[in-house]
C-alpha cells in the first residue's frame, strides 16, 4: 500500500524550502512568505520524477499553473502546522536539534564544504538550527496525534472484504529473455534475421545465459537475460501470452512486440490465489492507521485556517 501522500509531504524536511530575496511571494500564512521558488522546486522533481525535462516544460501553461496552484495549498497546509507546532515543545529538543545538526554536517567532506552549502542556500547555522528544530516539532506534534488512534478487529475485517481485489496475488512466471531491438537502433528485417540466428544457435545447444549475457539489448543481459517473476497484467500482452503459454523449462520460438524480437525461457510458473484476512490484517492496519492519522492532521488543519491569516497571491 503506498504511504499517504499528504502526510508524507508534510513530514518532508523544512530545510528543503530555501527562498531568496528576489523570489515572488505566493502566499503568506500569519505574515510568513511562502516563495514561488518552493513550489516551482516541487514541480521541478514531480517532471524529474517522470522523466520530464523541466527546461522542455512551459510554467505557465494553464494546467501546469492548476498544479502549482494544490502544491502552493499544500505548502500552506505545512506551514499553517509547522506554526501551530512551534509551541509543542519537550524536554530534550536541543539535544535532538544538536544530533540532526551533526548528521548534516557528517554528510559534507570539509567544514568550508558545509559552510559554503550554507551560503549558497542563503542560510547561517543558526537558521540551519531553526528549520531543523521547526521539523522536529512538526514531527513530534504529530506522533501525539497517534496517540488518540485505535483500530478494531471489526474495523481490519471490514475494510479486507470491500477490498479483497487489492489483496490477490495473481499468476506469475519466472523468465529469462533475449531481446534485440528495433527502431532507431536497427531495422525490423536486421532484428528479425539477428534473433533467428541466435534461436539457430540454442536449437543447436548453446547455453541461453551465455548468449543472453552477450546480445540481449536490455538490462536484464549481465544477469543472463533473467527478469524474475513477472505477473499477469505487468508486461506487453504479446510478452505475456508467450509467457504464459510456454512450458517451464522449455525456450519459445522467437516473436515480436513492440520493443523488438524476443526469445523466452521459462524458468517457473506460480498460481495466483486470493489472500487470506489473517495474511494481510498487519498489512490492513497500517493502511487504516495511516488514513486515520491523516484525517485527524488534515481535520486540526482545516480547523487551524479558519482562524489564521492566509493569503493567496498565485
Amino acid at each position: 500500500m503506498k504511504k499517504s501522500i499528504i502526510l508524507g509531504f508534510l513530514l518532508v524536511i523544512f530545510i528543503a524550502s530555501l527562498a531568496f530575496a528576489e523570489d515572488k511571494i505566493v502566499a503568506k500564512v500569519n505574515g510568513k512568505a511562502i516563495y514561488e521558488s518552493e513550489v516551482n522546486t516541487i514541480i521541478t522533481e514531480l517532471l524529474l520524477n517522470n522523466g520530464i525535462a523541466p527546461s522542455s516544460v512551459d510554467f505557465n501553461n494553464p494546467q501546469l499553473v492548476e498544479i502549482k496552484k494544490k502544491i502552493l495549498e499544500q505548502l500552506i497546509d505545512r506551514e499553517v502546522l509547522a506554526q501551530h507546532s512551534e509551541t509543542f515543545t519537550y524536554k530534550g529538543i536541543e539535544n535532538d536539534v544538536n544530533k540532526k545538526l551533526d548528521e548534516l554536517k557528517s554528510g559534507f567532506k570539509t567544514d568550508k564544504e558545509y559552510k559554503d552549502a550554507l551560503q549558497k542556500n542563503n542560510l547561517t547555522e543558526e537558521g540551519l538550527k531553526e528549520k531543523i528544530k521547526k521539523n522536529i516539532l512538526v514531527k513530534k506534534h504529530i506522533d501525539s496525534f497517534k496517540d488518540k488512534i485505535s483500530i478494531n478487529d471489526l474495523e481490519k475485517k471490514n475494510y479486507y472484504d470491500k477490498n479483497k481485489e487489492k489483496f490477490v496475488i495473481k499468476d506469475s512466471v519466472h523468465v529469462k529473455h533475449i531481446v534485440i531491438l528495433t527502431g532507431d537502433k536497427r531495422s525490423d528485417d536486421e532484428a528479425k534475421k539477428l534473433i533467428e540466428n541466435i534461436y539457430s544457435e540454442l536449437q543447436k545447444g548453446a547455453n541461453f545465459e551465455d548468449l543472453a549475457k552477450e546480445y540481449s539489448e536490455d538490462g536484464s543481459a549481465k544477469m543472463g537475460g533473467d527478469l524474475g517473476y513477472i505477473a499477469k497484467g505487468k508486461v506487453v500482452p504479446e510478452f505475456e501470452k508467450v509467457a504464459f503459454e510456454t512450458e517451464v523449462g522449455k525456450i519459445s520460438k522467437p516473436f515480436k512486440s513492440r520493443f523488438g524480437y524476443h526469445i523466452l525461457k521459462v524458468l517457473d510458473k506460480k498460481k495466483g490465489k486470493q489472500l487470506s484476512f489473517d495474511e494481510v490484517k498487519e498489512q490492513i492496519t497500517k493502511v487504516l492507521f495511516d488514513q486515520k492519522l491523516e484525517t485527524i492532521i488534515k481535520t486540526n488543519i482545516d480547523n487551524w485556517k479558519k482562524q489564521d491569516k492566509i493569503e493567496r497571491f498565485l
